[in-house]
């Protein structure tokens, strides 16, 4: 019976890695001041630099304010740092996947160990249905 511990510490130790998933993706500081707020803020900096310039109509800050006016350098200045905006959006969902993805890689680690040690428990007790065939058997002739 002490292996059956072996394989309840293994579903523990699932059970508390989906918790580190769950309590990471949903986490009130990845929404008030985390990760995901810091996407949102990238993405609405390259959405302003290309739309409105930060006023909410074009203005001199916006690439379609400089388009109307020509002026391909500043167009091209305010793209990039639209790309760049957008290029740190994409570091920040890098960063919330990750630690998201380490949780799920260590509770498949576990899935695999439970696996094992199912599988080791599962030869045990073939081991111990033959033995008991072949004690039955032996028994059963003893009275025959």
């Amino acid at each position: 019976m002490q292996s059956n511990t072996g394989v309840l510490a293994a579903v523990n130790s699932i059970t508390t890695a989906l918790a580190k998933i769950n309590s990471h993706q949903f986490a009130s500081d990845n929404f008030e001041d985390g990760e995901i707020t810091r996407v949102k803020d990238a993405l609405d900096l390259a959405r302003n630099m290309i739309d409105t310039g930060f006023s909410g109509s074009p203005s001199v800050n916006s690439s379609t304010y400089w388009l109307a006016d020509e002026d391909s350098e500043m167009v091209q200045s305010t793209l990039n740092v639209a790309s760049t905006e957008l290029q740190r959006a994409q570091v920040h969902i890098s960063e919330f996947t990750a630690l998201g993805s380490e949780a799920a890689r260590e509770a498949n680690g576990f899935v695999a160990e439970a696996n094992a040690r199912i599988s080791s428990e599962n030869q045990k007790y073939q081991w111990y249905q033959g033995q008991y065939q072949m004690l039955k058997q032996d028994y059963d002739k003893g009275f025959a």
